[in-house]
């Protein structure tokens, strides 16, 4: 990895993830690194500035389709179910237990 100096970082902390935002610049140019920190794993990626106002316009659109779009529904899919993923009902009475698979 090639040396690069920092200009400018913040952090957040969303749920259980810590996110670290840096502006940096090396001999190549600036660019805006973002690095997931979860526990002892971290991801990043790399952004150059030339794409940072394209960047944060995919942002915002994505921003509004979460807030417009209703969740999935989480609950048994038997029907019409995508992917042809496996799906398990389990119900529980007094009686006791029946499953389908």
């Amino acid at each position: 990895m090639s040396w690069a100096e920092t200009l400018a970082s913040e952090q957040i902390q969303i749920e259980r993830k810590r996110f670290l935002v840096a502006l940096k610049e090396n001999p190549s140019g600036r660019f805006l690194r973002v690095t997931e920190l979860m526990g002892d794993r971290s991801n990043t990626i790399i952004i150059p500035t030339s794409g940072l106002r394209e960047f944060s316009k995919l942002l915002g659109e994505m921003m509004k389709a979460a807030d417009e779009i209703q969740p999935l529904q989480h609950e048994s899919q038997s029907e019409g179910n995508p992917g042809n993923e496996a799906t398990a009902d389990v119900s529980l009475t007094e009686a006791g237990a029946t499953a389908r698979v």
